[in-house]
């Protein structure tokens, strides 16, 4: 598997904006740079500067290591074989549950 590590920081980036309720706007605003910069940031198609990743660090109130914490950070593909194998594992009564919980999911998404 090739590990690309500005894909990996720019996602980890874009959760943990999301979990502090900042949008890119305000985000790219705090850190002082242009928002498409921030986008680029987050696809994982720009590397973030030292000085952009420090003001990020602060801008988020987090700590280094979290930042670059990237242990749950998983692809599409080990996501699917990790549930996949979970799924196998699963009783009737749960999988009923968990198939209740998705079309729940997506219809709210819609």
């Amino acid at each position: 598997m090739k590990f690309d590590i500005a894909k990996i920081l720019g996602h980890r980036i874009k959760t943990l904006r999301k979990q502090s309720g900042l949008t890119q706007a305000q985000l790219s605003e705090m850190i002082d740079v242009e928002e498409m910069s921030l986008s680029r940031m987050e696809t994982g198609s720009r590397f973030p500067r030292q000085e952009n990743i420090n003001k990020i660090i602060e801008a988020l109130k987090c700590e280094a290591w979290q930042l670059f914490d990237f242990r749950y950070e998983k692809t599409e593909a080990e996501l699917k074989k990790e549930i996949r194998s979970k799924l196998a594992k699963a009783k009737l009564k749960d999988l009923k549950y968990f198939n209740k919980m998705i079309d729940a999911y997506l219809e709210a998404k819609n």
